[in-house]
């Protein structure tokens, strides 16, 4: 089996490589060898993919069975669609992780593979859906670049929605800083209460799932109503020497999203912790 992993140096792209290169498939990556260092084992192929001649001169790397788009998080409809055009003729299938955030009921609705996402064309610029708000362009943008998948693999795309992602290597900051508040000790202010539900997705299981999901858009979450923010908490504390406590007072929830997530069976279901 070769892969293409689009990305494949940080958090959930070097996740991904780590999991192909145990399954003894030969993984190539695609990246501007800027992030961090080249997993041992890859073979690495460095270019901006952004640069038409840097995709022309990856596709002669090809072909392969499956590509894996990890590295889009920042970029337009339009570059995205480039990327395919090129790789259609060169893999099999295309998978593409993008976010809950592409659905149009996010955060306040609850969601399954059926809720609407945004309406986006394929080769929308970076300015499309700039006058809505931060938070409705980044959905729109990724409902986009959904769009410029399908429109070039069609089905052979598996598309990913994760909600949060957390474990080894999380750049973002959210686990981390748990972590680090319940090794200071003391009280630990914390939002919503300690009962409410909270949906993060393991690194780990977000990157088996790439490599194993077959054509489709899925959810990616924890199961709903398992685990709570206190539940969090106290790992946090448990695994940090235990000195540390839930305050009394709530902070606003403003970071916790109140509606939850359907992921259908065979989704990605270990949560972080």
């Amino acid at each position: 089996m070769r892969i293409l992993l689009l990305g494949g140096t940080w958090f959930l792209g070097r996740a991904v490589a780590e999991n192909a290169l145990a399954r003894g498939w030969r993984v190539t990556t695609f990246n501007r060898g800027r992030s961090a260092p080249d997993l041992p084992g890859t073979e690495p192929v460095h270019g901006d993919r952004t640069s038409a001649d840097d995709l022309k001169r990856l596709a002669a790397y090809g072909p392969w069975d499956l590509v894996v788009d990890t590295s889009a998080s920042e970029m337009a409809p339009c570059q995205v669609l480039d990327g395919t055009r090129v790789l259609a003729v060169e893999a099999e299938r295309y998978v593409y992780v993008s976010t809950v955030n592409a659905y149009r009921g996010w955060p306040h609705e609850p969601l399954t593979e059926d809720s609407p996402v945004y309406a986006a064309p394929p080769d929308a610029s970076r300015e499309y859906g700039a006058g809505d708000g931060v938070t409705v362009h980044y959905g729109i943008q990724k409902a986009g670049c959904e769009a410029a998948v399908l429109s070039q693999f069609g089905d052979r795309a598996t598309v990913l929605r994760p909600g949060v992602i957390l474990g080894p290597g999380e750049y973002v900051g959210r686990l981390p800083w748990w972590l680090s508040r319940a090794r200071r000790g003391g009280a630990i202010l914390a939002p919503g209460q300690p009962g409410t539900h909270v949906q993060p997705v393991d690194v780990r299981d977000v990157a088996e799932f790439a490599l194993t999901a077959s054509p489709g858009a899925y959810n990616v979450a924890a199961p709903r109503d398992r685990d709570t923010m206190g539940d969090l908490l106290g790992a946090c504390v448990a695994v940090t020497g235990g000195r540390g406590r839930r305050s009394p007072r709530s902070a606003q929830p403003a970071s916790v999203p109140r509606a939850p997530v359907r992921a259908g069976a065979g989704r990605a279901r270990r949560a972080a912790g």
